[in-house]
């Protein structure tokens, strides 16, 4: 059942990356574990082809695994999973597993669905025969379940697990390996993870045609078509693949945005498709910590670069790191712990960390009725230690997360004020310098804040508030978080600035330019590059200095959250149409003044003010029936015009351009922020 079992390319959008950090002897080492990112890879030597798959465990800790695909399955028939498999030295422990994939959160082993053979350095043969069962009670005990193959090495010593020749089958015993077909495809461009480009950049494409096992063929015609997003066809080519060898191509392809590979051979028997997706983003503006680009990663290597690429200048250690959380780094009173290796290397790559000292060890919980549910001077004692230590490195802390929440603060409003007062003396006490986040508002709840004693509500620099529009993001008549003028009435007298430190919109992971995915659509594509658009431009025109779209979470493989994919990243680590419209976004205003503008019927506008650029925006006023088009023959003389993939419509000949959910920018460098917009008004008509 796998179009592709020999593992002969460099990468395959069959497989993706797991891993998870944990606790040893009581002590949280995810953090470490995060920041090294042991990746898979192609190795030498395969049992069947040239190659195999190398799985290497952790140096320092934590689990790492190799996740295939989803595949639904009939329950009640029996599945066999077969491997060559292999280890870097004897003795060195590694497993294949069958698990159901309930809820994208929780995987659960199939009942004898598993295999731990005892690996030496020499091939072996090693399968399992399982019968996957349905769900706990299903509506439908036929309907298929969802099931994936998961390769892990040891855990415990440090070592590789090598497969080759993976089978899975329909059959109650493994048969001898045979591929699906003689031949497979490859794409890649030579990217460590992201497969991000820059504007100007060419295109390394990497084409391989090799046999899964042995096979007379020497070459044989593939086609290879480029599509740009959404649908535009930029390179289409039928060439002579030879097997097993590597054919580069550098293409220049004169546009920018998000693009798919797709490989077919001429004759369908010898190979299954591939594909393999792109981006060509802008250049980063280096607006460093000025910036409003913020997001929650696991904090990983490949994760930091690729958000920095995307223009992100920020990233908030809630869930996705304990960096900086108390639990994490106290294990015991008076006995701290720091990632600073970890930190300085997350700041090597650009990004700014927004830390939060909460979430609290067992050791300071406090179970008596009435009390604090936390030990208030310890808490106080960490914020101080936490801030001192990382004072110069960390400036901006958050207190804690969503207290309006009983699953983060039990204590409700009356106990969160003692909080709030232990924890900004504590960081004042660490680091005078250091800017206090808080209290992290729910924007549809004012009456919380209210709640609040005056005096301790004095205990913040900045106001913070979560916010998770349904939609895309407001615009003209529909407001974007109409409440938080009432939340402006309760900041103390200092605060003049606010963040919206955690928010997304939950229908719109699922976008990518794999159409085979389950949920992607081509309206939930559209609508989603508009939202990474959107949600920025109108944060902005609220006054709010910063947002952190909540996003890569603790694992970027298809195990946790959205399944497949999340609104930044597809589970293979390849961008998202979203993705790219952020970083156009971020490319065109941030570091920018959002300026008043004068409202025009059926559309928004947003004005951006600069030394070296000013920026018009245009979309629709979703609650105004009929549209508007921007004529771009009248546009003012020497401007940028970027669509949110950061093209220029003028240059497919375009004249007119119809307003709709994604937003149009438009630059210059040498027309004031007026001139510019009351240029631009003049454009639209209907």
């Amino acid at each position: 059942m796998l179009p592709r079992s020999s593992f002969e390319g460099r990468r395959d959008r069959l497989w993706s990356l797991g891993f998870f950090g944990w606790n040893r002897n009581g002590v949280w080492e995810g953090v470490e574990a995060d920041w090294e990112d042991p990746q898979m890879y192609r190795a030498t030597g395969g049992k069947v082809g040239q190659y195999c798959l190398a799985v290497p465990s952790a140096e320092h800790a934590g689990q790492g695994c190799v996740r295939s695909l989803i595949y639904d399955v009939i329950p009640g028939q029996p599945l066999t999973v077969s491997a060559w498999m292999m280890a870097s030295h004897d003795g060195f422990p590694g497993s294949i597993a069958l698990q159901y994939w309930w809820s994208g959160r929780h995987l659960e082993t199939v009942k004898k669905g598993y295999v731990y053979p005892k690996l030496t350095t020499e091939w072996q043969w090693a399968s399992f025969t399982c019968t996957p069962e349905p769900p706990p009670g299903a509506a439908d005990p036929t309907a298929p379940v969802k099931v994936m193959i998961q390769i892990a090495p040891g855990a415990t010593q440090q070592g590789v697990v090598y497969v080759d020749g993976l089978t899975f089958e329909q059959a109650d015993a493994a048969t001898a390996y045979k591929p699906a077909a003689p031949l497979e495809l490859y794409a890649d461009i030579g990217q460590d993870g992201g497969n991000l480009l820059t504007w100007g950049q060419k295109v390394p494409l990497n084409l391989l045609l090799a046999a899964a096992d042995t096979t007379p063929l020497r070459q044989a015609p593939v086609e290879v078509t480029i599509t740009a997003y959404p649908d535009r066809v930029v390179w289409k080519k039928t060439l002579g693949l030879t097997v097993g060898k590597e054919t580069l191509f550098t293409l220049d392809l004169k546009r920018h945005g998000l693009f798919r590979v797709d490989l077919k051979p001429v004759d369908a028997k010898l190979a299954a498709p591939q594909q393999m997706l792109f981006a060509i983003v802008p250049p980063i503006r280096h607006t460093g910590a000025r910036g409003m680009f913020g997001t929650h990663i696991a904090i990983r290597p490949c994760l930091a670069r690729y958000i920095a690429k995307l223009g992100f200048t920020w990233t908030r250690a809630h869930d996705c790191s304990l960096i900086t959380k108390w639990s994490a780094n106290e294990p015991k009173p008076g006995e701290l712990q720091w990632h600073d290796a970890v930190l300085d290397g997350l700041r090597q790559t650009g990004l700014n960390l927004l830390g939060l000292p909460d979430h609290e060890p067992e050791w300071a919980k406090v179970k008596t009725e009435g009390a604090a549910p936390l030990n208030i001077e310890a808490y106080g004692n960490y914020c101080a230690a936490t801030a001192q230590h990382y004072a110069g490195r960390i400036d901006y802390w958050e207190l804690w997360n969503e207290p309006y929440m009983a699953t983060f603060f039990s204590g409700g409003v009356n106990h969160f004020n003692d909080i709030l007062k232990a924890g900004y003396a504590g960081i004042k006490r660490g680091n005078p310098d250091a800017k206090v986040v808080g209290w992290c508002a729910d924007v549809s709840n004012p009456g919380w804040g209210a709640k609040l004693a005056e005096d301790a509500r004095r205990n913040i620099d900045i106001f913070s508030f979560h916010s998770y529009p349904n939609g895309l993001c407001g615009g003209g008549t529909l407001p974007f978080a109409a409440e938080l003028p009432e939340h402006k009435q309760q900041w103390p007298p200092q605060v003049t600035e606010c963040w919206n430190t955690e928010g997304t919109n939950g229908e719109l992971p699922a976008n990518s330019m794999y159409p085979d995915l389950p949920e992607v659509t081509a309206e939930k594509n559209e609508r989603a590059a508009a939202f990474g658009a959107r949600v920025w431009l109108e944060h902005a025109r609220q006054g709010i200095s910063k947002f952190f779209v909540y996003q890569m979470h603790n694992t970027d493989t298809l195990a946790y959250h959205g399944g497949y994919q999340s609104l930044l990243i597809g589970y293979d680590r390849t961008p998202t149409p979203a993705a790219v419209a952020t970083a156009t976004t971020a490319y065109c205003m941030d570091g920018l003044t959002c300026l008043e503008e004068k409202p025009l019927e059926g559309i928004v506008q947003r004005v951006f003010d600069g030394p070296d650029r000013r920026v018009w925006a245009v979309y629709d006023d979703a609650a105004v029936t009929g549209r508007k088009q921007l004529n771009l023959t009248k546009l003012p003389v020497g401007v940028t015009v970027l669509d949110v993939m950061g093209n220029d419509p003028r240059a497919d000949a375009k004249k007119v351009w119809e307003i709709g959910i994604q937003p149009l920018f438009v630059l210059s460098g040498k027309l004031g922020a007026a001139a510019l917009a009351a240029g631009c008004a003049k454009a639209v008509g209907e």
